[in-house]
């Protein structure tokens, strides 16, 4: 008798313990979304160069025919929304980023959290370090566009061939400068078959074939381009509207 409430003491501190674990330290999150929606950037912690986690968080999203938008970005940390202002886009440009690059690392946080959030710029981002359609993507672009190997370096700010920036301080000291002298120029018009895929391109008469799988990013709200999807001009409008009109997108393009 004395073992079988030895045995049931055991059983119920087992329990206990089980429950305090779950309570403790099981990350519990009313909203999954926040938990799984984010993008990853560069980031190193490991050698003292950002705060945050190499990621944005989105608290929400919404899955479209031509890709998933993730939208209302928030700090994966405290769950607060990030400050934004959206207005009508004055210009675009192309981002060429490696997740790992420690230069990079000083640039992406203050580009995703801060700069796009509250300046009117499309940004197309292309990662080339995890992605082999990226770093087809800027091959083809030192190749076509700039034609010259100098290029090659990352992080690389593109808005034309007269206003391009590469590396860390020159991004960081020069970006607003850059992006007040681009208003009106959208130069991504010339790459827009990659892009968005419209045709495939070859790279030096080599039989090598790529989308590029962008990011499309604007004020609160990136596009995760589908593998081989071509946004509609419709869609396009409604995504760069200064009001995501999300029932209108749901309607539409889900």
């Amino acid at each position: 008798m004395k073992n079988k409430n030895f045995l049931f003491i055991i059983l119920v501190f087992i329990i206990f313990l089980l429950v305090f674990f779950v309570i403790e330290f099981l990350p519990y999150n009313e909203n999954k979304d926040i938990v799984t929606n984010y993008i990853q950037f560069s980031c190193r912690k490991d050698l003292g160069i950002c705060e945050y986690d190499g990621k944005i968080c989105f608290k929400n999203y919404l899955d479209t025919t031509y890709g998933k938008i993730l939208y209302n970005p928030i700090y994966c940390d405290t769950n607060i929304e990030l400050n934004s202002s959206c207005k009508k886009p004055k210009s675009c440009a192309i981002y060429f980023t490696g997740i790992g690059c420690p230069h990079c690392a000083k640039v992406d946080p203050y580009l995703f959290y801060r700069f796009i959030p509250n300046n009117e710029l499309i940004v197309i981002e292309y990662e080339v370090y995890k992605s082999k359609d990226g770093a087809k993507t800027m091959d083809w672009y030192i190749n076509n566009i700039r034609k010259d190997f100098k290029f090659a370096g990352i992080p690389q700010i593109y808005f034309n061939n007269d206003l391009t920036l590469i590396g860390d301080l020159p991004i960081l000291q020069n970006l607003y400068s850059y992006f007040i002298q681009s208003d009106g120029i959208c130069e991504i018009n010339i790459i827009k078959k990659v892009i968005f895929n419209e045709t495939q391109e070859a790279i030096d008469n080599d039989n090598i074939w790529f989308s590029g799988n962008p990011k499309i990013w604007y004020c609160d709200r990136v596009l995760i381009i589908k593998n081989n999807s071509i946004p509609s001009e419709e869609f396009i409008r409604a995504f760069f509207s200064e009001k995501l009109d999300i029932e209108y997108m749901k309607e539409k393009f889900s």
